[in-house]
């Protein structure tokens, strides 16, 4: 998915809430600095967080601090709080009970806090995310999916406490004879998983866990790591969780199945995916 001019004002409320988080004085000093950074990624058609990775290195090093690290721990804790309750109330079977946590890992992509427009407020997550699992995925390939297990998967990450629910799934994905790999980001960026969050969930309990190798939002394989690369080879389907993923590798030649699992957040994306802003998308690619 390439930039499109909607993308730079989602851009500039990006760098505001980002800073403001931190010290609200710097806001027109590294925006001033970031504006050449975006307006340069829209009249290129860059990837979004392709360039939205070079600014949020930027704001980082300018702050001296990770902006995200607090509401990351924050989403993560309370992730841990509703995945228990979600646990203790299933019993579901075969398919019905994969699509479930299907659902449960897309609902928790709302755990965003780059996003304009999704930022999650944590103290009403619990009531949100049980009224939105109710709902009806917009896109929806969830039993070509099923008829492809069990295989090896590359499971691609996203956010901070979105990872919870991603080991819900996992684990189930396990428990009927799948492979499971999972990727983190290389490096704290934004409000994406590093290892460190997948330890504090205790994902590296349930899976193998590797990074891209890269600070990079999304997938680049120019900028991943030889171990990513080679599980990705290696691996007969990929998930793909989230936004950045979706836009990284839809752009980029990958000859095998993807299942992309996503809420559509703006409209270039939801275009992208045939649905509406706020859907839930589960799509199967190179099927």
């Amino acid at each position: 998915m390439r930039a499109e001019p909607i993308c730079a004002a989602c851009s500039v409320k990006d760098v505001i809430n980002t800073v403001s988080r931190c010290n609200v004085k710097k806001v027109d000093e590294i925006l001033k600095e970031v504006l050449p950074i975006i307006k340069e990624g829209i009249a290129k058609k860059k990837i979004p967080v392709e360039f939205g990775t070079e600014f949020h290195i930027l704001i980082k090093n300018k702050l001296g601090k990770d902006p995200f690290y607090e509401l990351k721990k924050q989403s993560n804790e309370v992730a841990l709080r509703v995945s228990k309750k979600l646990e203790s109330n299933i019993d579901f079977h075969g398919f019905s009970r994969l699509k479930f946590f299907i659902k449960a890992s897309i609902v928790g992509n709302a755990f965003d806090f780059g996003a304009v427009g999704w930022q999650m407020d944590m103290r009403k997550f619990e009531r949100f995310f049980f009224d939105e699992i109710k709902k009806k995925l917009a896109n929806d390939d969830t039993e070509r999916f099923y008829r492809m297990l069990p295989c090896s998967i590359l499971y691609i990450t996203d956010n901070t406490g979105e990872i919870v629910f991603d080991k819900l799934l996992i684990k189930e994905l396990i428990s009927i004879g799948c492979k499971v790999k999972v990727a983190v980001r290389g490096d704290a960026i934004s409000n994406d998983a590093t290892l460190e969050d997948a330890k504090f969930v205790s994902l590296t309990k349930v899976a193998d866990v590797l990074t891209t190798g890269s600070r990079y939002m999304g997938v680049i394989l120019s900028k991943v790591s030889n171990e990513f690369r080679i599980a990705l080879n290696n691996a007969d389907v990929i998930i793909s969780k989230g936004q950045g993923n979706f836009e990284t590798l839809s752009e980029q030649n990958i000859n095998k199945p993807i299942f992309y699992l996503l809420k559509a957040k703006c409209p270039p994306n939801a275009k992208a995916n045939g649905v509406n802003v706020g859907d839930y998308v589960a799509r199967l690619e190179n099927a």
